[in-house]
């Protein structure tokens, strides 16, 4: 085992940015002799406190590389590297957005997609918020657009990458920063912070070491301590029969004053039972859902935003009538299941729509409202310090850009908060890197209605380019699906984006 230990992102099959000099770093523990030796070269770090650094030197575009680090103390190998295009995927949910998200719209796309030189790494924040305590970056794999491992990378970063590299044709590296709900104070730096407010208070709040991971873990069992105000270990005789005293309602739509638990039924007649597989899908649901049919549980989903789609075994369904029971758990005064997506049940033979009446018990009212927490990517300066410090030394193309969404909520100064934001960061890895971004798609939320706020959104992003050097904006909003917050046309986005891409970055 070795002594010195290199930072999470490097690791086999790691992409480094081709034609330029390029860095390792890592913790040093005390080894003073820490040396890389690639291409029969051997290049010594530099040794600062408990931290080393070595410089490769510049190298062009090429595939299976291998870097050996040595001390007195250790040895590490790095294998399948290659020299490409680094990309810096950064925002939120919609650049998070992993591939299998898209398969209602791209499926026969994915399905023979094969590109073993489109490689992520991803950087899950290690909070550490202090300006003088560098947080580390996570020892987690880097993963390739291969049928074993594409549906977990970003959406819009692959099928971004797989038209570009059509035309490049070089190995290329994404690392994806985005977290879902993010705002762009996160992404921001306190000095640049203060022209917007004062975030001095909620910034002192977490300065000290494991303050963030102490404050989520206590947000997080607040929040499991609510959920489980409404367990009444009732759920095997509420799913198997509809209550007496049931109302109807009409689904998909949402219902008002639900605050807590509350249960949806519909039954449902098929003519004929055949075959081992069958599926059901429910459009997104408001907020939490554990779903039976028959009584037998058949699966569940933990938060408002992802489409329940459960497949289940044949042999749960009868000739004749079907029980699908929905147990809800709305967080809020509203719930129940989104307009305008699929909502059906199959059996390989027989597609039933689900659309219409469906009787709703409410089970257990809540007496209390949830606490509200931050999350950690929605703290101020939270993934500055957490993400882009600790990559202040990588060396890459340029960024892609997708977020705003939860800035629609408070839109003032976002788009000078964007430009300080590029700005501040192009300080801190010392070049002006290029900046592709997204303008958001039309969105109109269940709950709240149209808002002009997220008009205002586009607005700045569409402006972008004009406030900011060496930036082009990939036109959105036509790509939405109305009350879907994660729309699946991230093929055609990623189109449009790649098109921005080859104009300011490759001058095609």
């Amino acid at each position: 085992m070795s002594i010195f230990k290199l930072d999470g992102i490097f690791g086999d099959k790691m992409v480094l940015q081709r034609d330029t000099e390029n860095c390792l770093w890592g913790l040093s523990n005390g080894d003073v002799d820490i040396v890389a030796i690639f291409e029969n070269s051997e290049y010594k770090a530099t040794i600062d406190g408990d931290r080393f650094i070595i410089k490769l030197p510049r190298h062009e575009a090429g595939t299976g590389f291998t870097i050996e680090i040595r001390s007195q103390g250790g040895y590490v190998k790095l294998e399948d590297v290659c020299f490409g295009d680094v990309f810096v995927l950064a925002g939120q949910s919609n650049m998070e957005l992993p591939v299998s998200r898209t398969l209602d719209i791209s499926k026969k796309e994915i399905d023979k997609a094969n590109y073993p030189y489109i490689r992520q790494y991803r950087v899950t924040p290690q909070y550490r918020l202090a300006p003088d305590k560098l947080a580390a970056l996570p020892d987690l794999p880097w993963t390739t657009a291969e049928p074993e491992q594409i549906m977990e990378m970003s959406a819009l970063g692959f099928y971004t990458s797989q038209i570009v590299q059509s035309s490049i044709n070089v190995p290329i590296g994404l690392i994806l920063l985005a977290q879902g709900g993010a705002n762009v104070e996160t992404y921001m730096n306190e000095k640049d912070l203060k022209k917007y407010g004062n975030f001095d208070e909620t910034i002192a709040k977490f300065q000290e070491d494991n303050s963030v991971q102490e404050y989520l873990e206590k947000a997080g069992q607040s929040n499991a301590e609510w959920r489980r105000e409404f367990e009444t270990g009732k759920d095997a005789v509420l799913s198997a029969v509809v209550p007496k005293g049931s109302t109807t309602v009409n689904q998909p739509g949402m219902i008002k004053d639900v605050q807590g638990c509350f249960w949806l039924y519909k039954k449902v007649f098929f003519d004929k039972i055949e075959g081992e597989d069958a599926f059901i899908y429910l459009s997104n649901i408001i907020d939490v859902d554990r779903t039976y049919i028959n009584g037998v549980f058949v699966g569940n989903t933990e938060y408002r935003y992802p489409p329940r789609k459960y497949s289940f075994p044949a042999s749960v369904l009868r000739e004749g009538e079907n029980l699908i029971a929905i147990r809800l758990l709305a967080e809020g005064n509203m719930g129940g299941v989104v307009p305008e997506h699929s909502f059906y049940i199959e059996n390989g033979i027989q597609r039933i729509n689900l659309e219409g009446e469906w009787e709703l018990f409410r089970e257990t009212k809540a007496q209390r409202n949830l606490t509200p927490s931050m999350m950690g990517q929605t703290i101020p300066t939270a993934l500055y310090y957490s993400q882009l410090v600790p990559l202040k030394d990588l060396k890459f193309k340029g960024m892609w850009w997708y977020q705003g969404e939860t800035n629609a909520e408070h839109p003032a100064h976002y788009d000078e908060e964007f430009k300080d934001m590029i700005n501040s960061w192009r300080r801190l890895v010392g070049f002006e890197f290029p900046v592709v971004l997204v303008q958001m798609p039309d969105y109109i939320d269940p709950i709240n209605g149209p808002d002009s706020n997220w008009d205002l959104i586009q607005e700045y992003q569409l402006k972008a380019p004009e406030m900011i050097s060496k930036c082009m904006t990939a036109v959105g909003k036509d790509l939405g699906e109305r009350q879907e917050l994660h729309p699946q046309r991230k093929a055609e986005l990623g189109a449009r984006f790649a098109e921005c891409v080859m104009k300011l970055m490759y001058n095609n």
